[in-house]
């Protein structure tokens, strides 16, 4: 992993790992007075990935969404792309990358992909636990 790279996933991991924190404050007090549901650390993750993506919080309901759209060849590509320019230039830039694109699928695609690579990542760092 080249040095720019490292320091930007540096910076990514500890932001999120800020907003998870905050998702874990407001989850223990939710459970304290029973008026939010348990969620754990990966659906959280989530919900913060999928925030920094759309820039806007998700509510609780919503954390699932329906069967994914099948990508082509081009879009799993321009995913692959965008993955590759959050790990180089930051998942700022890499958002608004996706955003030009126009395509929900696209959106929805790095999403997934870039909650998974930042979950792995916080796994290695001990920051979270595997249920």
């Amino acid at each position: 992993m080249s040095e720019e790279i490292h320091v930007q996933l540096e910076q990514d991991i500890r932001r999120l790992e800020s907003e998870l924190e905050k998702k874990r404050a407001a989850r223990d007090i939710g459970a304290e007075q029973s008026t939010v549901e348990h969620r754990d650390d990966q659906t959280a993750l989530r919900e913060v990935v999928r925030e920094q993506i759309t820039g806007a919080p998700v509510p609780a309901a919503s954390t699932e969404h329906g069967p994914a759209v099948p990508l082509n060849d081009d879009q799993v590509s321009q995913v692959q792309t965008l993955v590759q320019t959050a790990l180089a230039s930051g998942l700022d830039a890499a958002v608004a990358a996706a955003r030009e694109t126009q395509n929900p699928a696209i959106m929805d695609a790095l999403h997934d992909a870039l909650a998974d690579v930042y979950w792995k990542e916080m796994l290695q760092r001990g920051f979270v636990k595997a249920l």
